[in-house]
C-alpha cells in the first residue's frame, strides 16, 4: 500500500520553497566559542521520498568512523563554492547513484547538529523521487539502502534499541534488529513527519 501526501502537506512544502534554497554557500561558517572564533563545517543530506517512504542508507560498520552502523540520509560535507542543494544531490549521487534528473527539490529544512560532532551543521534537503526510481550502493561507506515506510514515520512509535557497535541504549524507530533511526536522523525524520503526515491516517 502506498501513501500520498494530501493538500495540507503539499501547501506546507511549497510554502517552504520561499527559502533561499539555491543561494551560493561557503563550506564553513564561524561562531564564537570559549577560545574565540570556532570553525564550523557545513554539510548537506538528501531526504528523498516517494509514496512508499523515505530513502535512507545503512552506514558500513567499521571502527573509528563516527556514523558506523547508523541509518542515515545520503550526504556529506559541502565543497568550496557549492550550494546546499548541489552538495546534497552530489553526495546522494556518489552514495546511491540516484538519478538526479528525476529529483524534484521541495525545500531546505532547518539545520541540525549531530551530538557527537557539534562543529558540523547539517542542512537537510527535502526532495521527491518517482516511484520505481533506481538506486544502488555506489560507495563503500554504506552497505544497504533502506526505504523507511510512511506508516513507521507517521505513527512515530519509538522503541528501545541497542547500537550494535557502540553498545549504547537509545530510543528510535526500529525497523529490524540491526536497523533503527535515532539521533540526528530521527530529529530530521520528525520534521519530515510534521510536514508530510498531516493527512495521514
Amino acid at each position: 500500500m502506498t501513501w500520498e501526501p494530501g493538500a495540507n502537506a503539499l501547501q506546507t512544502i511549497y510554502g517552504m520553497m520561499t527559502r533561499p534554497a539555491c543561494e551560493a554557500q561557503s563550506n564553513t561558517i564561524y561562531r564564537h566559542g570559549m577560545h574565540g572564533m570556532v570553525n564550523v563545517l557545513k554539510a548537506a543530506v538528501l531526504v528523498a521520498y516517494n509514496n512508499e517512504g523515505v530513502l535512507m542508507v545503512h552506514k558500513t560498520c567499521k571502527d573509528g568512523y563516527p556514523w558506523s552502523c547508523d541509518l542515515a540520509f545520503p550526504g556529506g560535507g559541502l565543497k568550496p563554492g557549492e550550494t546546499i542543494i548541489e552538495g546534497a544531490v552530489r553526495e546522494a549521487k556518489e552514495e546511491v547513484c540516484i538519478d538526479v534528473n528525476s529529483l524534484k527539490i521541495r525545500s531546505i529544512l532547518p539545520p541540525e547538529r549531530p551530538l557527537n560532532a557539534p562543529d558540523i551543521i547539517v542542512y537537510p534537503v527535502l526532495a521527491e523521487i518517482p516511484l520505481g526510481s533506481s538506486s544502488r550502493i555506489c560507495s563503500d561507506e554504506i552497505d544497504e539502502i533502506v526505504i523507511v515506510p510512511w506508516d513507521k514515520i507517521c505513527s512515530f512509535h519509538l522503541e528501545p534499541w541497542v547500537h550494535p557497535l557502540r553498545k549504547i541504549a537509545v530510543e528510535g524507530i526500529v525497523l529490524k534488529e540491526r536497523l533503527a533511526v535515532w539521533g540526528m536522523s530521527l530529529r530530521i525524520l520528525k520534521r519530515v513527519r510534521g510536514i508530510m503526515c498531516r493527512d495521514w491516517g
